[in-house]
C-alpha cells in the first residue's frame, strides 16, 4: 500500500531523561521545541514537563509549560508545583501550586495535554503548616476573558 505523507518544513528537537546525584538529586523531564515554517502549523512552540527532587526536602514541578507563536497568535502557559518540607525539622510544611495562562488567539488552545481559553489567568493555590498549630490554606484566582473578568479569593486559617 502506498501514500503520500507531508511533512512540514522546519525543526523538531526532543530531549528526554533522568539524572541522579548521589540518591539525593533527581531531574526528571522532556522538552520538546519545534519551528515548522510552512503548513497550517506554521509557528514556533516550546513544552516543557519536569520536576526536581531533594530528598528530603521536597520537590518541584513543572507541568505542560511553555509558549507557541504562529499565525493564530501567542499562547503560553506555566504551571508550577512546590511542595517542601526543609523547615520539617521546625515543624514548617508548606505546599504551592501557581499557573499562568495567556492565550491572544480567536479560540481555546490545547497546550501539551491543557486546554487554555481565550484571555488571561492566574492560580494560586496552597497550604502552610506549622506544628499542626496554625495552619492555612487557599485559593486565589484571576481570569479576564472576552467580556469577562473573575476574581476568586478563597482564604482559611
Amino acid at each position: 500500500m502506498a501514500a503520500n505523507v507531508e511533512v512540514a518544513q522546519g525543526l523538531r528537537f526532543l530531549l528526554a531523561g533522568t539524572l541522579t546525584i548521589q540518591d539525593t538529586f533527581e531531574i526528571i523531564g522532556v522538552v520538546e521545541f519545534k519551528i515548522a515554517t510552512t503548513g497550517v502549523d506554521a509557528g514556533i512552540e516550546l513544552i516543557v514537563n519536569g520536576s526536581l527532587e531533594l530528598t528530603g526536602i521536597g520537590f518541584v514541578a513543572l507541568r505542560n509549560s511553555g509558549f507557541r507563536i504562529n499565525a493564530e497568535g501567542l499562547v503560553a502557559r506555566a504551571e508550577i508545583e512546590l511542595d517542601v518540607g526543609f523547615g520539617g525539622d521546625i515543624g514548617l510544611k508548606f505546599a504551592v501550586l501557581a499557573i499562568i495562562e495567556l492565550n491572544t488567539t480567536d479560540s481555546v488552545q490545547t497546550f501539551g495535554e491543557t486546554e487554555v481559553p481565550v484571555g488571561f489567568k492566574l492560580l494560586l493555590q496552597g497550604s502552610v503548616n506549622f506544628l499542626d498549630f496554625a495552619k492555612a490554606n487557599g485559593t486565589i484566582s484571576l481570569f479576564i476573558g472576552p467580556g469577562t473578568f473573575e476574581f476568586l479569593f478563597d482564604v482559611s486559617f
